[in-house]
């Protein structure tokens, strides 16, 4: 069955200033998140194989054995200074391959869909811009937010939409890399790199037994007396490459595959005993209802506040305009006042005259 869609924003959130947010789908696959990158400015889509081959069980240089996979055939980060999410990206086609052969397409068939290939997001002026939406939302709660909780199946076409977003906020599907995780990503590429390049030289045994027995202690830590008791294999399997204990000896590139491959697998046996370990909270489900509950009364509470805004705006401008319309008829009645005076004095003025006309033809009559 096909896995939920989630859309994710990739973001280094520690160099505000300079990082840029890399839009992407995601879908949880045996509780590992694989990406599929959908940023307009690379003009096509992105599969994380690294994370891919993480949750098939296998690291990443177990991936690049299996698959064969040349230098050309994926990017680590794009060429980008500060991009937040280094692992190995593959196009669509490869991906699909992958999926086939390691058995998951299926659970990534929404994921890796070609329904989605034309989906693009960007980000422009505090503002996330999608040629697609999730019917799934109501459209008096649809946000960058509602997008980062929401799962669903599916996406529509469509014209622009705009959603706001904050970076000043680190909040849940905001996602990242640490050093530590790039640097091991950066390590296996440049030690695969280097074993594609360079001819075998002569070590010792001790990298081999050193890191077989860590990964030993740290597989049996949870079964006591084991531990002082170490059965170190002698031989392994990086993806479809054997491998053994002697041919470390006179191979300094191969010994370099075989150490990142071993410590990323103490990072995963570390990632599932913390999985495991950690007892979720009963008020767990309750509490993220409600967080989702106040992000959506939140989400309203900002659509009521700049309705009222709007609806004020309006008012205020009719106002003013009923103020400038005052204006003018003040100012039209005190012109017609000025010149209703001056009309008065000049019709006093002829009054005048014709009394005294008629006063003296009076005078003149009379002698």
């Amino acid at each position: 069955m096909a896995l939920a869609l989630q859309f994710q924003l990739l973001y280094d959130w520690k160099i505000e200033e300079k990082s840029q947010l890399y839009p992407a789908f995601k879908v949880e696959l045996n509780q590992v998140p694989v990406y599929r990158l959908i940023h307009h400015d690379f003009e096509r889509h992105y599969l994380s194989a690294g994370q891919l081959f993480q949750a098939c069980g296998l690291t990443l240089t177990e991936g690049f054995f299996l698959f064969d996979l040349k230098r050309a055939d994926f990017s680590v980060d794009f060429n980008e200074p500060h991009f937040p999410y280094c692992d190995i990206w593959v196009d669509l086609e490869r991906g699909r391959r992958m999926a086939r052969a390691l058995g998951v397409q299926e659970e990534l068939e929404g994921l890796l869909s070609t329904g989605l290939d034309d989906c693009f997001s960007i980000e422009s002026e505090q503002q996330m811009i999608h040629n697609w939406t999730v019917s799934a939302i109501p459209h008096l709660q649809y946000s960058t937010r509602a997008l980062l909780e929401t799962s669903f199946d599916g996406v529509e076409r469509t014209a622009q939409v705009r959603t706001q977003i904050d970076r000043g906020q680190q909040q849940s599907g905001m996602v990242m890399k640490d050093r530590a995780q790039t640097g091991l990503v950066r390590w296996q590429v440049s030690a695969y790199e280097e074993f594609l390049t360079e001819e075998a030289e002569d070590c010792s045994d001790a990298v081999w037994d050193t890191l077989q027995g860590l990964l030993f202690d740290l597989q049996t830590l949870s079964r006591d007396g084991l531990r002082r008791e170490r059965v170190l294999s002698d031989n392994m399997m990086i993806g479809n490459m054997p491998l053994k204990r002697g041919y470390l000896n006179g191979n300094t590139t191969l010994q370099q595959i075989y150490m990142v491959v071993m410590i990323e697998k103490m990072m995963h046996e570390l990632s599932r005993r913390e999985s495991v370990s950690v007892v979720p909270s009963i008020n767990t489900e309750p509490k993220l209802e409600s967080q989702i509950l106040f992000h959506d009364r939140l989400d309203l509470f900002e659509q009521e506040l700049y309705r009222l805004k709007k609806k004020a705006k309006k008012k205020l401008e009719e106002v003013e305009l009923d103020q400038r319309a005052l204006q003018q008829q003040l100012d039209e009645f005190n012109s017609w006042k000025i010149k209703f005076e001056k009309n008065r004095k000049s019709e006093r003025i002829w009054i005048l005259m014709f009394m005294l006309t008629v006063l003296s033809a009076i005078l003149v009559f009379l002698k």
